[in-house]
């Protein structure tokens, strides 16, 4: 039972993989794929924040401070 699923599953790929290839125009694949691909900078502060960077301390606690005034408002 289980090995139809096997065979169906590698036929799929199989006939993805020809139609692929087979294709000219392959400019609208470029853009479908460029879908799933992330333009986005990744983030260069990431991690544990060095403790000496006083800028970075301090954005966190002030961030602190904010999470701490919210729950202490809506608790009262």
């Amino acid at each position: 039972m289980n090995k139809r699923p096997n065979a169906y599953v590698l036929a799929g790929l199989g006939v993805g993989g020809a139609v692929l290839l087979a294709v000219k125009n392959k400019q609208h694949l470029k853009k479908w794929a460029s879908m799933f691909r992330s333009d986005e900078k990744v983030p260069e502060k990431a991690g544990n924040p060095d403790p000496l960077d006083i800028q970075d301390n301090k954005m966190v606690d002030e961030g602190a401070m904010t999470s701490v005034h919210y729950f202490n408002e809506v608790r009262q």
